[in-house]
């Protein structure tokens, strides 16, 4: 599950077998992403302070209970903790808000701000501690976006699956990576230094290209000294899908969603000899699964959320979706 170079730490709460969430920790930005709530005891106070955003795929019990927890380690803290769901996320984090008293915690700082994200629009309402966690008005709507976030650290892209109600799966995606190229650096007779730093700084920025940079040699356009010093390197990508009917629309969703993904984590409930009851429960087989990583091209597959049917045999239903992903198995799955 290593990725080459990434500041991206990512990490199953509750390993393949736990309920659903992936802590998402960003090496150096002293913050994370948590995708889905389901068992987060694992997870010590100072890593769920850390979460700047939650990123939720559905509202079923297994995938958002861990909620709580997140509200309970962050009450008495200043800040703003984002959350993003599918159509109904609104009422269910308005929901969970509403089942405790508030009436000591006026003084307190804690807000979320709630994206409900639907196919043509986003819906967005903010809960504040002290005001009892009441909504701040009716929900403002906005037209949907293709990124959900675009910051420093990482752009978040989403797409709706069927779980028999919308489900969103997420790609999280790091900037690439500007390198100094050394031999570059020593072929133009420049000493390194901060001045460096100010060059990727303004390249990452966007900075217009004739801007004029500082170097120990004199003034140099930004364009010249990054085409002639810097190397980009990808960002990581990692993908999120779980909870989902193998349908076109669906296979469609996630093939471009995780295009190229470096690590698609992808549910297996079922064995594909128990397709049909997927089929009625709107979930992957693991061969499925494997399926849509290698139609994807994702370079590593990571498999979780089993069914609880196949409790100590969990294994069959990871060999059978890593060979799916492979190419090992003859006919397609159904």
């Amino acid at each position: 599950m290593a990725i080459a170079k990434t500041r991206f730490r990512p990490r199953l709460v509750g390993g393949p077998e736990g309920d659903p969430a992936l802590f998402l920790d960003i090496e150096g930005a002293r913050r994370a992403l948590l995708l889905d709530c389901g068992d987060l005891s694992p997870l010590p106070p100072d890593c769920l302070q850390r979460v700047s955003h939650c990123l939720v795929s559905h509202a079923h019990l297994d995938h958002f209970y861990g909620f709580d927890r997140l509200l309970r380690v962050n009450i008495a803290r200043v800040r703003t903790i984002r959350v993003a769901g599918p159509e109904g996320i609104l009422e269910h984090v308005g929901g969970k808000l509403a089942g405790y008293h508030w009436n000591l915690y006026e003084e307190l700082g804690l807000e979320f701000v709630v994206t409900e994200v639907r196919a043509d629009r986003f819906r967005v309402q903010t809960f504040r501690v002290r005001d009892r966690f009441r909504p701040a008005g009716e929900p403002i709507e906005e037209p949907a976006r293709d990124e959900l976030l675009r910051d420093e650290d990482v752009t978040v892209r989403w797409a709706i699956l069927d779980h028999g109600i919308p489900c969103l799966a997420f790609s999280v995606v790091e900037p690439d990576f500007l390198n100094v190229d050394e031999r570059s650096l020593a072929e133009l007779g420049l000493a390194p230094g901060a001045w460096l730093r100010r060059v990727k700084d303004a390249v990452a920025a966007g900075e217009d290209e004739r801007s004029s940079i500082e170097t120990p040699a004199g003034p140099r356009p930004l364009g010249e000294l990054a085409r002639e010093l810097l190397r980009k390197t990808p960002g990581a990508k990692i993908c999120y899908a779980t909870d989902t009917a193998y349908t076109p629309a669906t296979r469609d969703a996630i093939a471009s969603l995780a295009a190229g993904a470096d690590l698609l984590f992808c549910e297996h409930y079922y064995l594909d000899e128990d397709r049909e009851l997927a089929a009625r429960n709107c979930h992957l087989t693991a061969r499925q699964a494997g399926e849509l990583a290698r139609a994807a091209g994702a370079k590593d597959l990571v498999p979780f959320h089993h069914s609880p049917k196949y409790s100590g045999d969990y294994g069959r239903l990871v060999e059978e979706g890593r060979r799916a992903f492979r190419g090992e198995l003859e006919e397609p799955a159904r």
